[in-house]
């Protein structure tokens, strides 16, 4: 993981063979689509059935040390053991645990893309991790051929969402930053690029309360900077 400049300056490089070797595993690069459809295959491969539509609006006990979980299409469950993996911004499991699931804006936008092309462009498959003031562009190759980006920007407010202007913003924001940089952004297509202002969550000790179990985001939300082991993007 080569560390670099806005300017092009090298300040480093971290040996992530070298981390492997000591962790005993190797890392993986990875999209979230594909992430995704592992999972689902191995599920499927279980006999897991995956009910989609199932969106949760309130978590409540009704027995004694017994978590009935309330879906917006009227259907309503228990289980031996609910695990809530709901994510960091409206986390039903979270509220339920620790009766307030209020997110905190950290002053932070990131905009996150997915490059891909059949010329191979990517010459050397290694982390690219450009820093400036206020400012951050990370380039993650799989292959030769795709990459995930994310570019990061300092701001205090929350502002408007129109998808239709997150390449604009981008190519504003690093239009004197080096060539990868501005390459990732001028041919990523525009629908595969999207902004978040980033949230995180402050910790909470207890992680159940009765037989639910609240987990990632929802349980323990880091900053992506801060983000350890699989952190699959866009």
């Amino acid at each position: 993981m080569r560390r670099i400049y806005s300017t092009n300056e090298n300040l480093g490089a971290i040996d992530i063979e070298l981390t492997n070797s000591h962790m005993g595993y190797s890392s993986l690069s990875i999209l979230r689509n594909d992430f995704h459809n592992i999972l689902i295959w191995k599920l499927e491969s279980f006999g897991v059935a995956i009910q989609y539509a199932h969106v949760v609006t309130n978590i409540e006990t009704k027995e004694p040390g017994q978590a009935v979980v309330h879906f917006q299409n009227g259907v309503q469950i228990t289980a031996d053991v609910p695990i809530g993996a709901d994510g960091r911004i409206a986390a039903c499991a979270r509220r339920y645990v620790y009766d307030d699931n209020a997110h905190l804006y950290q002053g932070l936008i990131n905009w996150i893309g997915v490059y891909e092309s059949e010329a191979g462009y990517l010459e050397e498959i290694a982390v690219a991790d450009y820093w400036g003031v206020g400012e951050r562009f990370g380039i993650v190759p799989v292959t030769k051929h795709k990459a995930y980006w994310a570019g990061g920007v300092a701001c205090a407010d929350i502002g408007q969402r129109n998808p239709a202007e997150y390449k604009a913003e981008l190519v504003s924001i690093f239009a004197d930053w080096p060539q990868p940089v501005q390459m990732m952004i001028a041919r990523t297509p525009v629908e595969r690029i999207n902004k978040i202002y980033v949230h995180d969550h402050d910790p909470i000790q207890t992680w159940h309360k009765h037989n639910l179990i609240v987990i990632g985001d929802a349980a323990h939300a880091p900053l992506p900077t801060s983000g350890q082991g699989s952190l699959p993007i866009a």
